[in-house]
């Protein structure tokens, strides 16, 4: 993702870029200078997630094609807040688990 896009995603908060950069712990020249790169940083873009309650997937959307600015409304308006999403996910990972852990004793046994 480039620093523009970046920028993208984050006006699209509602938020100046002075209450972004404020967020960050940074100065408006320091936060613009995020936008002048040409590949943003993956701990960045987790901490602008993190500061701005913005899904992960929101910031990567459009380079998979699709719309940023789904994931973004739906966190700001609370259709689907961060907490369900992570329950959610939660779940599915423990349901991941349970099935390697049966692969995994499947596999022991035929050994």
């Amino acid at each position: 993702m480039t620093g523009q896009e970046f920028k993208s995603v984050l006006l699209k908060t509602g938020k100046s870029l002075t209450e972004i950069s404020k967020l960050f712990g940074l100065t408006t020249q320091g936060l613009n200078s995020l936008f002048r790169v040409a590949d943003v940083k993956t701990g960045t873009v987790e901490k602008a997630s993190r500061l701005l309650g913005i899904p992960l997937s929101a910031f990567y959307e459009r380079a998979a094609g699709g719309d940023t600015n789904i994931g973004i409304a739906n966190a700001v308006r609370g259709d689907v807040t961060i907490n369900e999403a992570q329950q959610a996910l939660t779940e599915q990972l423990q349901i991941k688990d349970q099935q390697i852990e049966r692969l995994l004793d499947i596999i022991a046994n035929k050994q």
